[in-house]
């Protein structure tokens, strides 16, 4: 099992959660909860399990209306709907015991259906029920209610298989994302400095091009944002010595300002050091983008933050 942080073990050890690795679960006043971390740890999720359908679906928004009035004082930063119940972001996980006294008697005044319903149906569970992982969400669910969540699940990740998507049309996207991302970083540069956290801003450019190009989810992914993040560093870095160029006097046309810097590339060894010094800061640098590209593509893989499974834990209603 995987050893959960400081802050999951202590509310196992005084407020009687059951710890399952990645999250820790308990009952509290009808609902059922559900505390995991976000991967950098620096945010605690809260997820509040309930039948959240059509015939409740105002209840729904109204509880969410209710949380937004507590978002500054319980230090919250986000706050949504799920399929089957609402989650709340805590920048103070010590914050989340301490507003569920609040939450939870105001889901009971709206009348959503806690433990005892199945979350999928809305209907009561008279036997026993099943307690199962749906997503990130600890919920009660009726057996065949369960399998039906599965089957649309394993659906859902087919079509994301199959869909019309190409690494080639993402390459593409991803260098012109790269290019617009690195503009901030080109600014910088003609003013004489380098940022490392501007590395983000190319690498964020050149996975929102990928996305809108229509780029493939798969293995391929994370190596081609990396070298569109590589060579727009390249490509950023020679537009600023020739717009730097440009602008400090040069007397001819603008377009044999390339032939210019590769010509003095070979003949003066003094511009050569210079340019390449820049050229490794920036690369060095980069490992900003790059990194947020690692992050960003392993928590964009539905297969690795969803996950449905009955726990080995029943209650008899």
């Amino acid at each position: 099992m995987k050893k959960i942080s400081p802050y999951l073990r202590l509310l196992v050890q005084q407020d009687g959660y059951i710890n399952k690795g990645d999250y820790i679960y308990k009952e509290q006043d009808g609902y059922l909860i559900t505390i995991l971390e976000s991967v950098n740890s620096q945010a605690r999720q809260a997820i509040v399990s309930f039948y959240n359908a059509v015939e409740s679906e105002a209840a729904s928004h109204s509880l969410v209306d209710f949380v937004q009035q507590y978002k500054k004082q319980y230090k919250l930063t986000a706050v949504s709907l799920t399929p089957n119940g609402i989650c709340l972001a805590f920048y103070d996980p010590k914050k989340i015991t301490a507003f569920l006294p609040v939450l939870l008697p105001e889901m009971k005044a709206l009348g959503l259906k806690g433990t005892g319903t199945c979350c999928r149906c809305g209907k009561p569970l008279d036997a026993v029920g099943q307690v199962a992982l749906l997503g990130n969400c600890v919920a009660h669910v009726h057996t065949d209610c369960f399998q039906e969540a599965v089957s649309a699940f394993t659906s859902e990740l087919q079509i994301q298989q199959y869909e019309p998507k190409h690494y080639m049309l993402g390459t593409m996207g991803a260098f012109l994302g790269g290019l617009v991302g690195a503009i901030p970083w080109l600014i910088v540069f003609l003013l004489g400095y380098v940022s490392g956290w501007l590395g983000i801003a190319i690498a964020w450019g050149a996975n929102k091009g990928y996305q809108i190009a229509g780029g493939k989810n798969g293995k391929g992914k994370a190596p081609i944002l990396i070298l569109m993040v590589v060579l727009s560093v390249f490509v950023s870095q020679f537009m600023g010595y020739w717009i730097g160029i440009a602008i400090s006097g040069w007397e001819g046309s603008i377009l044999d300002i390339p032939y210019a810097i590769f010509a003095t590339l070979f003949i003066d060894s003094e511009f050569a050091s210079q340019y390449l010094r820049d050229l490794l800061m920036s690369l060095l640098f980069s490992g900003f983008g790059i990194w947020w590209v690692f992050r960003t593509v392993k928590l964009e893989n539905p297969a690795k933050n969803l996950h449905y499974e009955i726990l080995n834990d029943q209650k008899t209603f």
